[in-house]
């Protein structure tokens, strides 16, 4: 019987150099525009940074490369579990725990709109925000290049890694020159202001994620003939990887082509 979970979880991308990037440096988050429904009107999207990767068996990405690309790098879920990284939960609009919490965000509000110098209740609203960073629908929309398509995000088993709430909120505080202790997103309008969030995310590279070699279960590539590149470019990644660390690693690249082929 095949696996639902492994102990891998991956980050893909869609191009070779970003792989690249990633194996020479770090992690670093970026800022993601995601549907809000807890304390607007469905369908509003806010941005905050974070890093996603999916807990699905090799098996069974192929679906997953369609719409996230067919680079990858595969990693230990313990190195996920000591950095922070944590499954998402996902929930629908109907559901009784999108209600609560819809509830609370409104009686929050109402309180402080009648306290709004009450640091208590503040510190709530922050607190029940960024609960909800962790929280997606079952299922929406994602736009593929030019094109928007439904899926069921429910089958990605999404873990995410974000920014802690008082880094996200003194720094985009500081950038939107806002006073207001809840900020802690972009609203879609500031997402579309691209050097803002270039800025921002060039920000946040101070907050990435750092990985070690024996970290690594897998490496992802489209197709079989960069195999040898990739060898060669971790190769002259100065001061990242020994000899014998890439000797390992090279057993750990795979190409999607393969994987189609015999899984």
């Amino acid at each position: 019987m095949s696996t639902l979970s492994a102990n891998t979880l991956f980050h893909f991308t869609r191009t070779r150099e970003t792989l690249i990037n990633i194996l020479k440096t770090r992690f670093y988050p970026r800022l993601s525009l995601e549907e809000n429904f807890f304390f607007s009107k469905m369908g509003d999207k806010i941005a905050y940074p974070m890093v996603c990767f999916c807990d699905i068996p090799l098996s069974q990405i192929k679906n997953h490369t369609n719409s996230y690309g067919k680079y990858a790098i595969g990693l230990k879920k313990e190195w996920a579990q000591k950095n922070g990284i944590s499954p998402i939960l996902y929930t629908h609009k109907d559901s009784f725990i999108t209600k609560n919490l819809m509830d609370n965000f409104k009686n929050v509000s109402e309180a402080i709109e009648n306290y709004p110098t009450d640091v208590k209740l503040s510190k709530l609203w922050e607190d029940l925000l960024y609960t909800s960073f962790f929280i997606k629908l079952y299922k929406g929309t994602i736009t593929v290049g030019t094109r928007k398509k439904t899926t069921i995000f429910y089958n990605e088993r999404e873990w995410r890694y974000i920014l802690p709430k008082d880094i996200i909120i003194n720094l985009l505080n500081k950038e939107l020159d806002n006073t207001h202790t809840d900020k802690a997103f972009l609203e879609e309008h500031h997402f579309n202001n691209k050097s803002l969030v270039d800025k921002i995310n060039k920000i946040n590279e101070s907050y990435g994620i750092t990985f070690e070699p024996k970290d690594i279960n897998y490496i992802i590539v489209e197709k079989e003939e960069e195999i040898l590149p990739l060898i060669s470019d971790l190769l002259i990644i100065k001061g990242k990887y020994s000899y014998e660390d890439v000797q390992i690693l090279t057993t750990r690249i795979i190409s999607m082509e393969r994987i189609n082929e015999d899984f």
